[in-house]
């Protein structure tokens, strides 16, 4: 709790100036970045490290002025007497003992900042991943002479003997005048970082070198006359060179940082011409004006701390559940809580304790406008996110982009309002009203984050507990927990839907060009790239596909007695209740939102008579890490705890700022050194069909087959073993240098070789041409995959697969109008089933999409809807279409709609 609310504040700081620097600056890689970070730091730190130099300072002249009178009382008196005396010399002279510690003062601040540093670096998987000159990698010690002695292997690290002889010069000439015990204290520093560094990575040594070059001009620097005139060109030529170079770099790509950087260095440039002035601090700090500073820091920790990350994660638990080492999303929360209190209240209060009272009046105006923008932003400037990833990224960065005029200004008003309003209260001394009015907006906070924190703790307990029940049942099955689930026929007919939640269908064709493999596994499939479907999530998007045309949106609508719940269970049940009726044995596993949950409960198919209904997520994880080591991804819930703070800064965030800071300090860089255990726990189960698969004397088999591994985005490196390309090759040349596009790309690749392979174990036990086969998904996602349909229209755009009966020609492409809402029609075509509905008692009839079809985008929050009782769908969003049947890459197939009827 400690480490959270003290020093990682200031690792969070240090990692959006090394993001920044390694964003927008790529070409000057991972030493630029660190020569950022140490400027920036330093910068930032040095009115704390000023103040500190001038209360010790401070104290040596007292200690000197005092110090012959204190060695004569010392050496004429002993005891209590000499005690008495020096207590009363001291009081006459308003110096205290304790005053002393003034001296280590400057040490005292450097350790924060450096411990923070040196958690941050030397954990950073980024500095393997570059080298520079000598150095073979930034994340080893540079080991940069290596020999051999008796037999003994020596080797010497350059880096950090070059790091102590500068602090050692900076420590002389900053001690010149210093007592001898000022010197051994400085010097004893320089040897403890030794010490401490002397193994550590050299990325990290070399940002301390930064930081000691920096401490020794600042050394030299202050004992001139012109140190003001000297620090203001330092920073402003510091920025106009960012700026230039920038430019050389980039030209009008990055404009706007170009003109930002130049003006703001060459204004510091100007600064230096003006007249010093001196800031008088007023004394100390009264005390209604921190206690003001820490009601506003208190408020904004709440905010950032508790009621964003607890909004996001109760709206989706379960996502957020045993990720690495930590199980309750819970601790998330706790965490992001911790960390605000140090970013907003801790630091805060100490620097106005530090610098006195004027600059404890400047930040407690700048933390109510922050505070009153904060909430606004929040609330009312709250912006499109589109859907998180669980560790807490847009999973369509693009959404940020969207702003109105409105999201411009208004920001601004409300800044300007809040400062005024303060400065009037504080004119009026009504500094109480602002006390009163953040322990009341407190409170409010209080309230919500703890609702939020109650919805987690409930869903994840009652998931634990079903998650604790089926791992009972796989530790009692054979085969160390695989045994066959699918019942397939040797000899009468298979019916399969293989369900693969958002698979774009647009990835289908570039995954045939990179293995040609899959089309040989594919034979007698079809193949239909005009595919829609009628939203963008799950719960509005599956129904259809599983229950047919009186399942689109548009028509659950009109059922405005029943619960959206019922009425997705209805859909869910449609298929498997056709098939059991007409003498099909039935297997349904992992079905979507089964009674709007996301996992544990399959009561909605209770109706079923003679069927077999399971969850196989998960189940296989275990077994498939072990059989073949996959090295898992280190420490995922760090990037969780990380990015769950980063988030809250993005939600407080002006609209218009929110993308640049996304972009540019956060880290993009996917952990490649290990696989996302979500990812496998649906792959493996695509790994391991073969041996689900039961292939026997049985009847008529209809199976339902779920699979989410298409919906866990992640890179598949060379560690892992599945048979997967290796994207260091230039197999991905057209991806238009989108990170969400290449990692679903590479994870639908991964899911389809996988899936060829248990088609070429159909075709080896001689059921492929009695079996029906039909892929397909729910919806696309916006992506950048083609030139003209673009991301907001891929969202409409699902995979559509299908193999007949005794079908083994070549894979075909089928440009036919279709919709993942005939898949109940490809599946029961010609095999003499009901044509009824069985719980409306509707004939089933796909004859609407030949009048174009209505799409939106649809909400998701299956157990959020469950638990507020909906019975229709929100179809009054901002993305509406009305698709043209047709070719869905033509112009005129796509008109936007205001609303749907």
């Amino acid at each position: 709790m400690l480490y959270s609310i003290i020093i990682e504040p200031i690792e969070i700081v240090v990692s959006w100036v090394f993001y920044f620097f390694l964003n927008l600056f790529p070409f000057m890689g991972i030493l630029g970045a660190l020569f950022g970070v140490s400027m920036a730091v330093n910068f930032l730190a040095l009115p704390l490290y000023n103040v500190a130099d001038s209360l010790q300072e401070k104290e040596r002249k007292i200690s000197k002025q005092l110090e012959y009178r204190v060695k004569r009382i010392k050496k004429g008196f002993s005891g209590d007497e000499q005690f008495m005396m020096l207590s009363e010399y001291y009081r006459q002279n308003n110096y205290h003992p304790l005053y002393v510690l003034r001296s280590s003062l400057s040490i005292l601040i450097e350790i924060p900042f450096f411990i923070a540093a040196y958690h941050f670096l030397s954990r950073l998987d980024i500095l393997n991943s570059d080298s520079f000159w000598f150095l073979k990698s930034f994340g080893e010690p540079d080991n940069l002479f290596s020999f051999s002695v008796f037999n003994i292997h020596i080797t010497i690290n350059i880096l950090p003997i070059i790091m102590t002889l500068i602090n050692f010069v900076s420590g002389y000439i900053y001690t010149k005048d210093c007592t001898r015990k000022d010197k051994i204290q400085l010097y004893a520093m320089g040897v403890f970082f030794l010490v401490i560094l002397y193994d550590s990575p050299s990325g990290l040594v070399i940002y301390w070198i930064f930081n000691n070059i920096f401490s020794l001009c600042k050394t030299i620097v202050l004992k001139t006359r012109y140190a003001r005139i000297i620090l203001y060109w330092t920073i402003g030529l510091f920025l106009f060179g960012l700026g230039v170079i920038l430019a050389i770099r980039t030209g009008v790509i990055n404009i706007d940082w170009i003109i930002l950087f130049c003006f703001v260095g060459l204004l510091c440039i100007a600064l230096s011409f003006t007249k010093k002035r001196t800031i008088n601090n007023g004394g100390k700090s009264s005390t209604k004006c921190y206690i003001i500073l820490f009601f506003l820091g208190v408020a904004l920790a709440l905010l950032c701390g508790l009621v964003i990350p607890s909004g996001v994660i109760s709206s989706s638990p379960i996502e957020f559940s045993f990720i690495g080492t930590i199980d309750s999303p819970i601790d998330y929360v706790y965490h992001a809580f911790f960390v605000s209190l140090g970013l907003f209240v801790f630091w805060p209060m100490a620097i106005g304790k530090m610098f006195g009272k004027k600059v404890c009046s400047i930040e407690n105006i700048l933390f109510f406008s922050l505070l009153v923008l904060a909430l606004s932003d929040t609330f009312f400037f709250s912006g499109s996110f589109g859907i998180l990833t669980n560790r807490f990224f847009p999973e369509n960065p693009d959404n940020l982009k969207i702003w109105t005029l409105l999201d411009i200004i208004g920001p601004f008003i409300i800044v300007f309002l809040s400062v005024f309003c303060f400065l009037f209260l504080e004119k009026k001394q009504r500094q109480s009203f602002i006390i009163l009015l953040c322990i009341s907006i407190a409170i409010g906070e209080l309230a919500v984050g703890l609702f939020n924190v109650n919805v987690i703790k409930k869903t994840f307990e009652s998931h634990a507990e079903r998650l604790d029940e089926r791992d009972s049942l796989i530790s009692n099955d054979s085969n160390n927990g695989i045994s066959p689930v699918f019942r397939i026929s040797k000899t009468e007919k298979n019916v399969i839907i293989l369900f693969l939640d958002r698979a774009v269908n647009q990835f289908f064709p570039k995954a045939l060009e990179e293995v040609p493999d899959l089309k040989d596994q594919f034979s007698g499939f079809t193949y239909f790239p005009n595919t829609v479907s009628f939203s963008s999530s799950t719960i509005t998007a599956a129904p259809a596909m599983m229950g047919g045309y009186e399942y689109i949106p548009a028509e659950i609508n009109k059922r405005t007695e029943e619960l959206l719940v019922d009425k997705h269970n209805e859909a869910s049940v449609v298929l498997a209740k056709v098939f059991e009726d007409g003498g099909y044995d039935v297997t349904i596993t992992d079905p979507p939102f089964p009674n709007y949950t996301w996992s544990g409960d399959l009561s909605a198919f209770n109706v079923l008579q003679n069927s077999y209904i399971d969850e196989l997520a998960g189940k296989y994880t275990d077994k498939f890490i072990s059989e073949y080591q996959i090295m898992l991804e280190d420490n995922p819930e760090e990037t969780v705890k990380r990015e769950s703070v980063n988030y809250s800064i993005l939600q407080i965030l002006p609209p218009v700022l929110r993308f640049p800071f996304n972009r540019l300090c956060r880290n993009h860089q996917v952990n490649v050194s290990g696989q996302s255990r979500e990812l496998i726990s649906h792959l493996s189960e695509l790994y391991y069909l073969p041996d689900l698969c039961d292939i026997g004397d049985y009847g008529n088999q209809f199976l339902f087959i779920g699979n989410s591994s298409t919906h866990t985005p992640t890179y598949i490196n060379d560690s892992f073993t599945l048979p997967v390309d290796d994207r260091s090759t230039d197999h991905l040349k057209w991806v238009p240098h989108d990170e969400s596009t290449l990692i679903h790309y590479e994870t639908f690749v991964a899911s389809f070789k996988q899936i060829g392979q248990w088609l070429d174990y159909l075709k080896d036990e001689g059921v492929y041409d009695n079996t029906r086969i039909i892929i397909v998904s729910d919806h696309g996602f916006n992506l950048y995959v083609d030139d003209w349909l673009n991301s907001e229209k891929i969202l409409y755009t699902p995979i559509l697969l299908y193999k007949d009966f005794d079908s083994n020609g070549e894979l075909m492409t089928d440009e036919t109008f279709m919709t993942n809402a005939d898949t109940p029609f490809l599946a029961m075509e010609d095999l003499g089933l009901a044509d009824v509905n069985p719980y409306t008692g509707l004939r089933f009839d796909n004859s609407v999409k030949g009048n174009g079809l209505d799409v939106f985008l649809g909400e998701w929050d299956a157990e959020a809807m469950k638990a507020a009782g909906k019975k229709e769908f929100n179809m009054n969003t901002s993305s509406m279409w009305h698709i043209k049947p047709g070719d869905l890459y033509s112009e005129g197939t796509w008109n936007q709609l205001d609303s749907i009827q």
